[in-house]
């Protein structure tokens, strides 16, 4: 056998290997040399295929190409998600083809756009494959199937094979992501909760719970109540205590302060405090006294949460002596929302001040972003906030975050009775030359900001606006593809404004694969990303990602993330960082596509932020535990095994420097 025979025989083998690991195992990957696939010319030619989105050029190899060829064509198509490929794909899972071109095939199955497909023949063929093709073949009906689809994956027959129960258990819950539920579907769910399951599955039930709505849940409180309470995993105690939130009486409120009390994982603990607020449980006053006492600012914010969400009027002494507490900004920013929904207007005007006070003695942009924040809940104080738009000294962030302060308080349920009718139209005047003021900044964030308030439908813009020359004019001056999230924005509110339909265009790109860099950073296997609270090491995925990790190592190396900030932390779901501007709507000035593939998001995955498909550039983000509803949509590029301080970052932390390590 010649040497490049035993190089394919062996990347076959190692992404096998892989496969097999990734369906047993969330977030996993198998550090294998890279250069198997990097250095394959076929590899090569078909993801450049895949890069151009040459669809048809792609369907060819499929039909007629050699085995290593319709082996890449087939991991393309999952990016590609080009629906002509659907008959292909089930014909090379009906043919005696390796298990993982099979177990691919099916993955890029579910990946396809459209619904109309005929599943008939991949059902007959479901029986005879084995376990890891069908839970990828299982949950693809799940994906795209009709209530057709599901009935057939509740007849599955039970089996003792954990591969096989995973995927009638992702089949379920990717049809209740789509709304396809039903009481046996729910039935079933509750089912795989039971302790026989092994801990992947029970994840995946619990995580159809914490997703799926329906009134029919609740109808099974106890047993979820039960699994908070008992379960091992804290994966699964976190996906139940969110599902609580649709529960009703003191039973259910008592579960869930019980376990934000006792629970040994924080992560439970934040989510029990989620769901009473989501499930506008009333306060617990004693629990919320101690506040400052919480082991996590986690505990701390989502507490402040629970507060801002159900507070009334006879807490206002009780939330102001909570300000008096060590409790963090992000919490004191809470609690100055919820002072001023509930303060009398007189009152309001004090608090007004309190906070802008606050603002002068903050510690970091982000700390004043959240107070201004905080000022969206009463509108009167418009022009205070507008004078740090004005401010450009201040930088991106706190301009952004004030644009984005005067645009949430035209969404406020109460906004017009704010002001009396003699100074409504002078109001609404100002307003309309903020966010035209923003539209014409030339600022991306605040353009995006200005945008969005002209399509708030409570509002007739068009009567304080004359003409929208202005939202053309700032398209024309955005650089694409950097700047593709602000002219959708800018897209929609023209389309808004002109009553027509806004369907997101084919996005600008600009970043081809260059194979020698691209051969040069797969030398790299892991990244160890130093921080202002300490350092986790990233391992990269480049059987499954390349380019998306090639991007993440060039940009590194080039000292890109140094000094950014991580500017976007959602407690038990994601740090997110990599933006140069610090606000969320940064990016490298190019951008990169999609790369989909059949590995799952679970804790520690890194992921590519993305304002929509083939959008990707620099944002990325670590997940704090398995997030389902992640995979495939977003490319999932490596791993953090250690998340001890993923799990400290908060919002401003800094990105110190990156070290490559091969």
């Amino acid at each position: 056998m010649n040497e490049s025979n035993i190089s394919k025989l062996s990347a076959y083998l190692l992404l096998f290997l892989f496969i097999c690991s990734s369906c047993k195992k969330d977030a996993e990957i198998i550090n294998v040399p890279n250069s198997f696939q990097i250095t394959d010319k076929n590899f090569q030619k078909i993801k450049d295929l895949e890069d151009r989105r040459e669809n048809k050029r792609i369907l060819e190899i499929l039909k007629t190409g050699n085995t290593d060829e319709r082996f890449y064509a087939i991991k393309a198509v999952a990016s590609t998600q080009d629906s002509m490929a659907f008959p292909l794909l089930v014909e090379i899972i009906e043919q005696d083809q390796a298990e993982e071109v099979k177990v691919q095939a099916a993955f890029s199955i579910g990946q396809l756009k459209g619904r109309k497909h005929d599943f008939e023949r991949l059902k007959v063929a479901l029986p005879v494959q084995s376990n890891k093709v069908q839970l990828q073949m299982l949950e693809a009906l799940g994906k795209k199937g009709t209530p057709e689809e599901l009935g057939f994956l509740l007849k599955q027959e039970q089996t003792e094979d954990t591969l096989i129960q995973l995927g009638k258990c992702r089949g379920i819950y990717r049809m209740g992501l789509r709304n396809l539920i039903t009481a046996n579907s729910i039935r079933a769910m509750i089912g795989f909760l039971g302790k026989s399951y092994p801990s992947s599955v029970r994840i995946m039930a619990s995580n159809f719970f914490a997703r799926v709505r329906s009134s029919d849940i609740m109808d099974y409180q106890e047993t979820l109540i039960s699994s908070l309470n008992d379960d091992p995993n804290p994966g699964v105690r976190m996906n139940i205590a969110t599902s609580l939130a649709a529960g009703k009486g003191q039973s259910t409120r008592h579960a869930l302060l019980n376990a934000a009390r006792s629970d040994s994982d924080f992560r439970v603990r934040v989510n029990c405090i989620q769901s009473l607020r989501n499930g506008q449980f009333s306060l617990d006053s004693a629990f919320c006294d101690g506040v400052d006492q919480f082991q996590t600012v986690n505990e701390r914010i989502a507490c402040s949460e629970w507060i801002n969400a159900t507070a009334d009027s006879e807490d206002i002494e009780f939330i102001r002596k909570l300000m008096g507490k060590r409790i963090g900004w992000r919490a004191r920013g809470n609690l100055y929302r919820s002072l001023l929904s509930l303060s009398s207007s007189k009152r309001k005007h004090l608090i007004v001040h309190d906070i802008q006070r606050s603002i002068s003695i903050a510690n970091n942009d982000y700390e004043v972003s959240d107070l201004l924040r905080a000022l969206s809940k009463y509108p009167p104080a418009h022009e205070e906030v507008f004078e740090y738009v004005g401010n450009r000294s201040l930088g991106v962030v706190i301009n952004a975050a004030a644009m984005g302060s005067l645009y949430s308080m035209t969404k406020e349920e109460e906004f017009f009775e704010f002001f009396d009718e003699s100074e409504l139209d002078r109001t609404m005047h100002a307003f309309s030359e903020y966010f035209r003021y923003a539209v014409l900044s030339g600022d991306p964030t605040m353009i995006g900001y200005g945008a969005m308030a002209f399509r708030n439908e409570e509002i007739d813009w068009k009567s304080y606006l004359s003409g929208m020359d202005f939202l053309e004019a700032a398209k024309s001056n955005l650089e694409l593809p950097a700047e593709t999230e602000t002219l959708y924005e800018l897209d929609r509110t023209i389309a808004f404004l002109k009553g027509e339909k806004f369907e997101y265009p084919e996005p600008k790109y600009s970043h081809a694969p260059d194979w020698n860099e691209i051969q040069a950073n797969a030398l790299i296997s892991k990244a160890v990303v130093k921080t202002s609270k300490g350092q986790f090491e990233i391992e990269l995925d480049w059987i499954f990602a390349p380019l998306s990790a090639s991007n993440f190592v060039s940009l590194s190396r080039s000292g890109f993330f140094d000094q950014t900030r991580f500017h976007r932390v959602e407690n038990n779901f994601v740090v997110q960082g990599g933006c140069p501007r610090g606000d969320g709507w940064g990016s490298p000035g190019y951008s990169i596509r999609s790369e989909f593939a059949p590995t799952y998001y679970g804790t520690g995955s890194v992921g590519m932020a993305s304002a929509g498909k083939d959008t990707e550039g620099s944002q990325w983000f670590v997940t704090h535990y398995p997030s389902s509803h992640l995979d495939g949509k977003y490319t999932n590029f490596g791993v953090v095994r250690e998340m001890d301080i993923v799990y400290q970052l908060e919002v401003g932390d800094t990105i110190l420097g990156i070290e490559l390590i091969e």
